[in-house]
C-alpha cells in the first residue's frame, strides 16, 4: 500500500498549534524542524512512534510544497525515518534516494512550456498590481513555481481577485495560505506527481492525506483519504450535504496527525485481510 502524505499541518505543526489546552494536557511534542536557531515544527512522540511502525510495513511518500531545501530541515527524515520516496515543490521535483529524479524534472518543465503561460509573462503581469505596501518578499521556489509573503490587511481583495481569474485563464493556479501566496503552473500538482510515481511503481492501494486545496488533486488520486478538520478541505467537506470520499478527522491540529496515521494503520491491517480472505478463495 502507497502512503502519501501533506506535511505542513497534516502530518507536522508549528509552534501556534501547541497553545491548544488538549495538546498541552494529553500528549509529548517533539521539535524536528528548525531553522537558523529558530525553532519551526513538532509532531506528537505517539505520532511519530506510529509513523516510524507504519514505514516499515508500506510506502510512505512525504508530499510537501516546500522546496528541496525546506525539506531537508525536517530533522526527523534525516535521521530516524528514511523515505525512499519524496515528493516536494508541490509535485514539481521527485527525490528518490534523496536525489533529484532528472526524468520528472524534464516531463515537468516540457509540460509547462506546452501548456503555461511563461513564468516572466505571469511576473511581468503581476507587478500591474504589485506593490511593497503589502508584499513583503518573493522567491521562484525550486525554479518552479513563485510565492510571496504578504501582509493579508493589506491585500488590494478585487485587484487580486482579478489576477488570479487572469492566472486560470492561462494555466496558472493561485493559492492563498495566511501569509503565503502562491503562483503555480497548473501542471506542477501534487497529483500528476503521484501518478508519475504510481506508472513505476504499480501498488495495490493508494492511501493520501492533506489539508489545503493543494492536496486535493493527491487526495482525488487515492483510493481512501483522510484531512485534518481544522484545514481548508475539513472546513470545505464538513458539509454534509457533499458527497465526497474524504474522511474527516474528529481531532484536530497536531493531535489529528495521531489520528490519521491510525486510520492508516487499521486501513492497511483490513485490506490486508480482505486481500487475503480473497486469495484463499480463489485457490
Amino acid at each position: 500500500m502507497l502512503f502519501t502524505c501533506d506535511l505542513d499541518e497534516t502530518l507536522i505543526y508549528g509552534a501556534r498549534f501547541l497553545q491548544d489546552e488538549n495538546c498541552l494536557t494529553k500528549t509529548k511534542v517533539r521539535l524536528i524542524e528548525t531553522k537558523d536557531g529558530r525553532e519551526i515544527s513538532y509532531m506528537t512522540e505517539e505520532a511519530i512512534s506510529r509513523l516510524k511502525a507504519l514505514s516499515k510495513k508500506i510506502l510512505f511518500v512525504p508530499v510537501t510544497t516546500r522546496t528541496i531545501e525546506q525539506y531537508k530541515r525536517i530533522t526527523l527524515f534525516q535521521k530516524e525515518i528514511f523515505p525512499r520516496y519524496a515528493i516536494v515543490s508541490n509535485g514539481g521535483t521527485l527525490l528518490i534516494g534523496g536525489k533529484v529524479d532528472e526524468t520528472w524534472e524534464a516531463l515537468v518543465k516540457e509540460k509547462v512550456r506546452k501548456n503555461c503561460l511563461s513564468y516572466e509573462e505571469v511576473l511581468l503581469k503581476f507587478k500591474e498590481i504589485y506593490s511593497a505596501d503589502w508584499v513583503v518578499s518573493q522567491r521562484r521556489a525550486d525554479d518552479l513555481f513563485y510565492y510571496f509573503i504578504v501582509r493579508q490587511d493589506c491585500l488590494p481583495k478585487e485587484k487580486l481577485d482579478s489576477f488570479m481569474d487572469w492566472l486560470k485563464e492561462n494555466h496558472w493556479n493561485a493559492y492563498l495560505q495566511r501569509r503565503k501566496l502562491y503562483f503555480i503552473p497548473s501542471v506542477i500538482n501534487k497529483g500528476e506527481a503521484v501518478e508519475y510515481l504510481c506508472d513505476h511503481i504499480s501498488p495495490d492501494f493508494i492511501t493520501a492525506a492533506g489539508d489545503s486545496l493543494m492536496d486535493l488533486p493527491m487526495l482525488q488520486k487515492a483510493d481512501y483519504s483522510i484531512t485534518p478538520l481544522q484545514g481548508e478541505l475539513g472546513r470545505l467537506y464538513q458539509d454534509e450535504d457533499k458527497e465526497s470520499k474524504i474522511k474527516i478527522t474528529s481531532d484536530t491540529g497536531i493531535l489529528a496527525a495521531e489520528e490519521i496515521l491510525k486510520y492508516i494503520e487499521d486501513l492497511n491491517i483490513a485490506l490486508e485481510k480482505n486481500w487475503h480472505q480473497v486469495a484463499e478463495e480463489t485457490v
